[in-house]
């Protein structure tokens, strides 16, 4: 247990930076990575990641812990809505290999589609 708390202490001061060690800015999206939870269990499926666009035109990868789509969303508005409070300017993101980009920490619409629609994309949709 005292190694496992000594090696996240070394892992967190390895994430430091020299400007953080000057006393300049400090980056925020590490600091919040570096500050969840450990992963309670190891899965070998595949994470979804989030890109995350800040005004300043920075662009971040979040790598959600959540397996499904769902969960993966709500954990990216929670990150947004703290990077929202944080910086005080207004965030853009998207999930990886989506098209949509979302505005805000506001949860995303979802599309209803009708049996016609469902149906005729089951036979004639385009494949991508």
């Amino acid at each position: 247990m005292r190694l496992k708390k000594l090696l996240e202490r070394v892992f967190i001061l390895a994430q430091t930076t020299l400007v953080e060690l000057i006393g300049g800015k400090k980056d925020v999206v590490a600091e919040y990575l570096a500050n969840r939870p450990a992963l309670q269990v190891i899965t070998r499926q595949k994470r979804i990641k989030a890109e995350v666009i800040f005004k300043d035109g920075e662009r971040r990868i979040f790598p959600c812990r959540a397996e499904t789509r769902e969960k993966a969303v709500a954990e990216v508005l929670h990150f947004v809505d703290c990077m929202e409070r944080q910086t005080g300017q207004s965030v853009i993101w998207s999930l990886l290999g989506e098209k949509e980009y979302y505005i805000g920490s506001s949860r995303p619409v979802k599309k209803k589609q009708s049996i016609g629609s469902k149906l005729f994309d089951y036979f004639f949709g385009l494949e991508d």
